[in-house]
This record gives C-alpha cells, sequence and structure tokens, in this order.
C-alpha cells in the first residue's frame, strides 16, 4: 500500500516536510514496469481525500472511476470544514497536518489556503 500511495498517487508530489521520512518512502525508477501509473502531475486532492491512518487525514473512502470526481469532491466537502478553523481574533487558520506535510504540493502558503477555501466553498 505505501507504493501504492507514494509511488503511483504521489509519483509527482514533494515528499512530505517531515524529517527524514522521505528517507524511507519508494519511488519507482523511470525502467520500472509500475512507474507508468503515477500521476504525471502533483494531484493536491490526493492530500484532503486519501487516508493514510494519520490523526489529520480523512476517514477511509471508497472511490470508484465513473464517479471519481463526485467522490472526491465529497469527501472534500465533508472533511475540511469539521479540520479547518479559522480564529477572527488571532487571525491564524488551523488546517490539519497532513496538508502542512504536503503543502509544496499547492504552491505557496496563499495557494494552499485559496485551494482549500475553493474545496470547501465547492463541495458544501
Amino acid at each position: 500500500l505505501i507504493e501504492i500511495e507514494h509511488a503511483i498517487l504521489r509519483g509527482s508530489s514533494s515528499t512530505p516536510d517531515v524529517p527524514l521520512i522521505s528517507l524511507l518512502l519508494p519511488k519507482f525508477t523511470p525502467s520500472d514496469l509500475r512507474s507508468e501509473f503515477k500521476l504525471l502531475e502533483k494531484e493536491p486532492m490526493v492530500n484532503v481525500c486519501l487516508s493514510c491512518g494519520s490523526s489529520s487525514s480523512p476517514p477511509l473512502s471508497i472511490y470508484r472511476p465513473d464517479t471519481l470526481t463526485a467522490d472526491l469532491n465529497a469527501t472534500a466537502g465533508s472533511f475540511l470544514p469539521n479540520q479547518c478553523e479559522v480564529d477572527s481574533l488571532y487571525k491564524s487558520i488551523s488546517i490539519p497536518e497532513i496538508l502542512i506535510w504536503y503543502k509544496q504540493d499547492f504552491g505557496s502558503n496563499e495557494q494552499l489556503l485559496g485551494a482549500l477555501a475553493e474545496m470547501v466553498d465547492t463541495n458544501c
């Protein structure tokens, strides 16, 4: 399962911003036949919809090919509003830790917050 998550679904993504963890994650070499299945571009929805067993990831969900986009949107729409918190007094936003680990997949901090706002707005 770790190969599916990190070498296929996160194949083009950044490594998590967690000390030493990137040394343990599998990557396929170009000559490995499995590498033809990896995502070619970063897909931020992986960070919002894939349950990796951490306390900051969404619950397990089933994704079907014919309803994939709707399934991903439903997971994002139910997960993010319960995990993100805005504190207007301190002008801060709390987000799930897994999104901080993979924030490079979104770009800058502003792009991360914009993507999350769009996912919540679109799916709620």
